[in-house]
């Protein structure tokens, strides 16, 4: 005979049936636990000797300072090098920009006399 009251099983949720019977297996038997195994908040958990706070490590970043001051010198002369190209570039759009108010003028000018 088949049990009525469970759902039938898909492939997304048996994992997680297969879970949860588990545990109700395990908590169904109590004497197959070990309590001495099941952390509590008064255990002490010592840290992993290889890890360090995060203070020490920015400390010990090797020459950050100076690395600091070397991108500041390269942004700088990679702006002095571009510096001649950016003005004449800024030089034309502007005077694409003054184009048609200057031929405005000069129409102007030329009506009036």
């Amino acid at each position: 005979m088949t049990d009525d009251s469970q759902p039938p099983r898909d492939n997304r949720t048996a994992p997680l049936l297969s879970e949860l019977e588990a545990l109700k297996d395990s908590l169904d038997h109590p004497s197959d636990i070990d309590p001495q195994a099941i952390p509590v908040l008064d255990d002490i958990i010592e840290p992993s000797p290889h890890l360090q706070p995060p203070e020490t490590v920015q400390r010990q970043r090797p020459g950050s300072e100076e690395t600091g001051h070397e991108r500041e010198v390269f942004i700088q002369s990679l702006i002095d090098d571009m510096m001649p190209e950016l003005e004449a570039a800024l030089r034309r759009r502007l005077l694409e920009l003054d184009k048609p108010e200057l031929e405005r003028l000069y129409r102007q000018s030329q009506q009036e006399d």
